[in-house]
């Protein structure tokens, strides 16, 4: 199974406020990255700088970029209209109802102990504009393919895939 990624709002960057989650998803969604991609920054627990447990970026202008790349899906017919909207609408209710507008988003795995990933995730997420275009290369091929499921999946939109049953009862 994928990691689990959780991005959150946050007024400081050098801590993470466990109580402002905006979303969770299995893996690390393009709409995730794009949160964080604006001044993208390692975060690290307070009085060790070796260990970068998440990803920081501004919150406002990772919003203004998601909503334009929104846009240029919509432009390019990738995903359903319709669907598309809905979706949208969706980030928007998200996005827009955190009051005050917090200063940072924060993109955490569910491992953040594993500095590796995250330090390698920066580096894409710093380089947010080439891996726009790798994905909407990939969706364009996806979408001959009828792949949509996995399209929405990659995006981080609607209802995340379902988690696996929790049988740890049974013995």
């Amino acid at each position: 199974m994928s990691e689990r990624s959780f991005l959150y709002a946050s007024s400081d960057d050098r801590q993470i406020d466990y109580t402002h989650i905006l979303a969770s998803w299995n893996g690390v969604p393009l709409t995730f990255q794009i949160m964080v991609s604006q001044g993208a920054h390692l975060m690290y627990p307070i009085n060790d700088e070796q260990r970068a447990i998440a990803i920081a970026g501004d919150y406002a202008a990772g919003r203004g970029r998601l909503f334009t790349f929104l846009e240029t899906l919509r432009l390019r017919g990738l995903f359903d209209e319709t669907q598309l909207k809905a979706a949208t609408d969706e980030i928007a209710s998200v996005l827009f109802t955190v009051t005050p507008t917090p200063a940072f988003a924060i993109l955490q795995l569910d491992d953040p102990s594993n500095t590796g990933r995250t330090r390698v995730l920066l580096a894409a997420v710093s380089n947010i504009e080439d891996q726009i275009s790798r994905y909407l290369t990939q969706w364009t091929a996806m979408k001959y393919d009828e792949q949509f499921d996995e399209m929405w999946r990659q995006l981080g939109v609607g209802q995340p895939p379902p988690q696996p049953a929790d049988n740890s009862h049974i013995n």
